[in-house]
């Protein structure tokens, strides 16, 4: 049995703490050859944030907790949300470490958003955007 020992928020979705590159891009190729920029990390996280994507075929459980290293790290102090702080106080010490990543977000893709989280994987395939874990 594997018992998960990160960021935990209930069963219908996954949660995830991310750093990432506010203007860095998510492009298309296009069959001509040519490339279309889709968005930026920066949108996509600002999309979650500003109405969850609530309309089309987003899930509603998909939620931005917190946004912005500063309120990240105090967001992941607030022992209540976590029932591991050890695992919370490591991911405060790596949102600090990432210089490179500038901006940061704990978010939360429901199951049933498939696009949502093939988005964010995209994202992180270009290295615009980076998922802190234990691993990281």
């Amino acid at each position: 049995m594997k018992i998960r020992t990160s960021y935990v928020s209930n069963s219908s979705s996954s949660s995830y703490v991310v750093v990432f590159k506010p203007e860095a891009k998510l492009e298309a190729s296009l069959p001509d050859g040519s490339r279309k920029e889709i968005m930026t990390a920066d949108q996509f996280i600002e999309k979650i944030y500003e109405d969850g994507w609530k309309n089309g075929s987003y899930a509603e459980a998909t939620q931005i907790h917190a946004r912005g290293k500063e309120q990240v790290k105090e967001y992941l102090g607030d022992r209540e949300n976590f029932y591991n702080e050890e695992w919370a106080d490591g991911i405060i010490g790596k949102i600090d470490s990432e210089v490179e990543y500038p901006d940061a977000a704990a978010l939360e893709i429901s199951y049933s958003d498939r696009l949502t989280k093939t988005i964010l994987d995209c994202l992180v395939a270009t290295g615009a955007v980076k998922v802190l874990d234990d691993e990281s």
